[in-house]
């Protein structure tokens, strides 16, 4: 399958889910099914770091090309801006919300999908720079290894655990909305 089918099926996914912006657990669900999606993204770094690492030539201990990077993160670009678009639905969802549990499950939600700085993904980039390429004959962009290694233990972390919390909280609204259909 393509990156562009790929991304194409995770939009899909998100938008079925997230179709009604009125509906909590739909928005819950839909955001669920992301940071799994975001999950997977991340489960490819060690293997890009890797590759990297063998790619290094030229570069002092420490230092990888930014070319597997540049690419990697290319391929975050649109999880995160579905992040976004679901934290603006969550927020609305929080705003709109008239009982205190609707109004504690959304703002936990918002609270798991805020990525801590140090997990921001300009993070992983933010140590840098030129060497002379050997192949290339030119300057060239790496990156610290060492930096890289810090981003994705934090980002990981941050991931596993909005999984956690948004699985806690979607029980927390099932189980409300089973006493109120009572």
């Amino acid at each position: 399958m393509t990156k562009e089918a790929v991304l194409r099926r995770i939009v899909a996914r998100f938008q079925t889910r997230c179709s009604n912006k009125d509906d909590l657990l739909s928005l819950m669900q839909g955001g669920l099914v992301l940071c799994q999606d975001i999950l997977a993204w991340s489960d490819q770094f060690p293997g890009v770091l890797r590759a990297a690492e063998q790619e290094a030539q030229g570069l002092p201990d420490g230092w990888v090309w930014q070319n597997r990077f540049v690419k990697l993160i290319s391929q975050y670009e649109p999880l995160e801006d579905r992040l976004r678009d679901l934290d603006s639905l969550l927020e609305d969802a929080y705003l709109d919300a008239q009982f205190p549990t609707k109004i504690d499950v959304a703002n936990a939600a918002r609270g798991a999908l805020a990525l801590p700085p140090k997990g921001q993904v300009s993070r992983a980039t933010s140590k840098l720079k030129f060497f002379e390429h050997p192949v290339l004959g030119r300057s060239h962009i790496a990156y610290e290894v060492d930096n890289l290694k810090e981003w994705a233990q934090v980002f990981k972390r941050w991931v596993e655990s909005s999984i956690q919390t948004l699985q806690t909280e979607i029980r927390k609204l099932q189980r409300w909305q089973k006493r109120r259909s009572r």
